[in-house]
């Protein structure tokens, strides 16, 4: 796998700053979705991957039906090879908390592949109710996937599993194709910057 596409799994706590939206959400009589952006940067990324990638939206939609809430924030990592990672967030619910962080600066068609790439890690978690910490997760990657070789000290052990890689792939291919066809259907857009008159 090229080195600019590299994501890993760190098996480790990731701390994460819980504002009031847990509280928030239980005091809400409709649930709070499972995919929850941290910032308007980062909803503004979940909202651009979903409206243009399929494969997302299907990820999305298992994680929906699951137990686990995943957090998503933009992280200067210490590794410019790597574009994303998952971790476990400390909590004493019963719900399985992860934290997605994606990588900045990227361009924006990067964070929107690394961002489909770890939704993929999350529904593998939460298709495992036994993968309830750092622990168990190393456990379950090392059996469903591949260890990974990180330089960040920090970084403890790395996992990529050959699904996430394909999804990868997919939304790649899936935004490209989306975008050619914005292109195809607005010439004049891109040619010149406005619309013709």
């Amino acid at each position: 796998m090229p080195s600019s596409l590299r994501r890993s799994l760190p098996i480790t706590g990731a701390a994460v700053l819980m504002t009031g939206a847990l509280a928030l959400a239980q005091t809400h009589a409709t649930p709070a979705p499972r995919v929850r952006p941290e910032t308007s940067q980062t909803a503004s990324l979940v909202e651009d991957l979903v409206h243009r990638s399929p494969s997302a939206r299907s990820l999305m939609f298992a994680l929906e039906q699951s137990d686990v809430v995943a957090y998503v924030r933009h992280r200067l990592f210490a590794e410019s090879t790597l574009n994303g990672r998952i971790g476990f967030v400390r909590s004493d619910m019963p719900t399985r908390l992860l934290i997605i962080e994606i990588g900045c600066p990227r361009s924006r068609l990067e964070q929107l592949v690394a961002l489909g790439h770890e939704l993929q890690h999350a529904a593998e978690i939460a298709a495992d109710p036994t993968v309830a910490g750092p622990r168990a997760m190393a456990q379950y990657f090392g059996r469903i996937g591949i260890r990974t070789i990180s330089t960040a000290a920090a970084a403890g052990a790395t996992f990529e599993t050959a699904a996430a890689q394909t999804v990868a792939t997919r939304v790649r291919q899936e935004l490209l194709r989306e975008k050619r066809t914005a292109a195809a259907e607005s010439p004049g857009l891109e040619r010149h910057g406005h619309e013709r008159p």
